[in-house]
């Protein structure tokens, strides 16, 4: 796999720093320190590559997660969006979306994916390069809202239902109707 070399690039000889103090870094240096998973797949959606970040939030091993299909880890009712998902990958497509993955302990976990695909020499899908943000902590705090808006929607209900009798509703204010003459 192309990911698991390790290797230094030198700066061009044209720039004006030392060449023997600083490096750029490798491909794989960048995705082993990113603090967001990496999961790349090929072109029957079995992985072929994890970083160790991944690992770390789905509390999988890297050997564990290796030539396993990408369906293992997500929930069945989200395995028809992944084959269509796969199907626009095939062809061309690079997508972000919202996807629950399944933990080792079985409970969920929600990231935001960026997918493209990869091609061999021949321009042919080859499978896909996947970079994954873990938004679960955005994802309760959205929850929360809504739940908190819930809960103050049915303590006001009640008392609009009692003054339903007293107060017109109007779309930019509420009249009392005797103000009005209005009987």
């Amino acid at each position: 796999m192309i990911f698991r070399g390790f290797s230094v690039r030198k700066l061009p000889s044209n720039s004006n720093v030392d060449h023997n103090k600083i490096f750029l870094p490798s491909f794989q240096q960048l995705v082993e320190t990113a603090s967001e998973g990496v999961w790349v797949t090929d072109k029957q959606d079995e992985t072929t590559y994890v970083n160790s970040r991944l690992c770390t939030i789905l509390g999988y091993t890297e050997n564990e997660i290796i030539q396993q299909p990408v369906s293992k880890f997500l929930f069945a009712e989200d395995l028809n969006d992944h084959a269509q998902k796969l199907i626009d990958r095939k062809k061309g497509k690079t997508d972000s979306y919202e996807r629950r993955i399944k933990k080792k302990d079985g409970t969920s976990i929600w990231m935001l994916l960026s997918a493209k695909p990869l091609h061999d020499e021949n321009g042919e899908f080859a499978g896909t390069f996947v970079h994954l943000i873990d938004i679960s902590d955005i994802k309760r705090r959205d929850r929360l809202i809504q739940l908190s808006l819930v809960t103050a929607v049915k303590q006001i209900s009640p008392i609009i239902f009692l003054h339903q009798q007293e107060y017109f509703w109007k779309p930019s204010n509420m009249i009392r109707p005797n103000a009005y003459g209005i009987p």
